[in-house]
């Protein structure tokens, strides 16, 4: 079986993006580690708020680990022994919430569902850590697909390592195998660049600009059910 994404392109396997693809978890990481610095923020207002948000995008560019970044965020706030015993304690809070707190992106359940009823290969390639990816697939009901983290891979999208590993998983060739993804950048052109077939779900209605911006050969979709109809 095969998936018709225009008259032009087929493809024989689909990996999707985790966060703001297939679900979306709020905030999550960001959220919980301004609970724990809650007095330091009502004395420095959105200081606190853009010193986490900053830490945490330097995490997800793999400039930093996950459990840096926190340290290094709780730090300003507690000493530094207090600091290292609340990381494991944060890891713990964010991986519990995230098992009960995810919300399904529109169309994305029903299209995995229908995608698997087809017998079209699907798994998962995700930027981020472990366990909490594996907490968020299993609150969206989708922990028995084949999920690759960069964690656990040793690649972050966009490299092409990353996407080679999908490939691996799945056991299609680059060019019948699509990847979707919100992200231009690390999901879409990344795709692109490693020879798959990108889509691009766009989490908000994208400009006239980015859409006249996009490179042949991305398919844009308004849900994921699209995809699956």
């Amino acid at each position: 079986m095969a998936v018709r994404l225009s008259p032009e392109i087929e493809v024989d396997a689909l990996g999707f993006d985790l966060d703001h693809t297939l679900g979306f978890d709020d905030r999550l990481e960001l959220r919980t580690m301004l609970r724990y610095a809650r007095g330091a923020a009502a004395s420095h207002g959105t200081a606190v708020r853009e010193h986490a948000s900053a830490l945490l995008a330097l995490a997800r560019a793999g400039r930093l680990t996950i459990d840096q970044a926190v340290a290094i965020f709780l730090g300003a706030y507690l000493s530094a022994s207090q600091a290292q015993a609340e990381v494991v304690r944060w890891r713990e809070e964010v991986v519990a919430e995230a098992l009960v707190g995810m919300r399904p992106a529109p169309g994305a359940l029903a299209c995995i569902e229908r995608l698997e009823a087809r017998g079209i290969p699907v798994a998962i390639l995700t930027n981020g850590w472990s366990p909490l990816q594996e907490a968020k697939a299993q609150s969206l009901g989708l922990s028995h697909l084949p999920m690759l983290i960069s964690e656990q891979i040793g690649a972050l999208k966009p490299a092409p390592e990353a996407f080679a590993a999908l490939v691996g998983q799945l056991g299609t060739r680059r060019e019948r195998t699509a990847y979707v993804g919100d992200d231009l950048d690390d999901d879409v052109l990344g795709a692109r660049a490693a020879a798959l077939v990108p889509i691009w779900v766009p989490e908000r209605n994208p400009a006239e600009a980015d859409l006249r911006a996009l490179p042949e050969g991305v398919v844009t979709v308004r849900t994921l059910e699209e995809l699956a109809p």
